[in-house]
């Protein structure tokens, strides 16, 4: 028998799970789903990227102010996809602390973009550069130079091709303490009897126009099967922390997903715990083991 509560908040779904909070341990696995809603528009970033590149191919005064144009549209529109999936409002406070907790951001831009930088997504200087040329050409009436508009399409090339890559490779992340991982290593069903044991995922599933996404702790306990599930309204400023450490790359990321990940548990903890180690899974080489960094002993 399965049932399923919904918690107020997530420090609800912590306490279901009743972590030793002084062992806790992290694994981050590789998702085989996509993270953003937006793949069946009949306009596209690319689309807008290919009008920039076919405008400024005279290298012509019109070419290269529609060139800037479109390629500024390529950029807004990669932002506000990838935003409206996350259901990200860039009007709350919290934003505002995520970003001014981000201290290493450029100079330039708007909320949008400093966001999705903050968050990883794209690449902070390039944006800003970008946008420091599409206000020139919108709200000074300057013509770029071509170099200009050909620096501006490769970066909008880059954005694009680097937001298809964290999107394949965003991570979910699993929080469980030491009991969770000896049941886990102990796990002799195979039939299925009862659910492998898991801690607290972060996880989520697409919808038409935006990404639901969810923390769960499933517990068998008594002969019943209980989820216990929080659902993000994109307003938190723990989902933008999550979020941050989803487009982590496992290989030169781990420090940014790391601190990430500790700055998180401050917020449900409130310095009152110990990582234990953190865990590197990719189901798609399971020839690899679990890459394992021990935090304390």
């Amino acid at each position: 028998m399965t049932s399923s509560v919904l918690v107020k908040n997530i420090n609800e779904i912590f306490e279901a799970a009743s972590f030793i909070s002084q062992e806790l341990i992290i694994k981050a696995d590789f998702f085989s789903g996509g993270v953003f809603a937006f793949k069946n528009q009949v306009t596209t970033p690319r689309k807008y990227l290919q009008w920039a590149k076919k405008n400024s191919k005279d290298k012509s005064e019109h070419g290269r102010s529609d060139g800037i144009n479109n390629v500024k549209k390529s950029i807004e529109l990669v932002i506000n996809q990838n935003l409206k999936s996350l259901n990200i409002s860039v009007g709350n406070d919290n934003v505002s602390k995520f970003l001014g907790n981000n201290v290493d951001l450029e100079e330039g831009g708007n909320t949008k973009t400093k966001l999705i930088a903050a968050l990883g997504i794209a690449p902070s200087i390039l944006i800003s550069d970008i946008w420091n040329h599409r206000n020139d050409a919108e709200h000074e009436f300057i013509i770029p130079p071509y170099r200009t508009v050909k620096q501006a399409i490769e970066v909008a090339e880059l954005l694009i091709l680097s937001n298809d890559k964290r999107e394949e490779r965003a991570l979910t992340i699993e929080f469980r303490d030491i009991r969770i991982e000896s049941l886990e290593k102990n796990y002799k069903d195979p039939f299925r009897l009862k659910p492998i044991p898991t801690g607290i995922v972060f996880s989520w599933t697409l919808g038409e126009e935006k990404t639901l996404f969810k923390l769960q702790y499933d517990e068998f306990k008594e002969g019943k099967y209980q989820s216990y599930i929080y659902e993000f309204t994109g307003v938190e400023y723990e989902f933008l922390l999550l979020i941050k450490a989803s487009f982590c790359d496992k290989t030169y990321d781990r420090e940014v997903f790391e601190n990430t990940i500790t700055e998180f548990l401050n917020t449900i903890y409130k310095d009152s715990f110990k990582v234990r180690e953190f865990q590197y899974n990719d189901p798609q080489f399971p020839e690899n083991k679990c890459e394992k960094k021990v935090v304390s002993e």
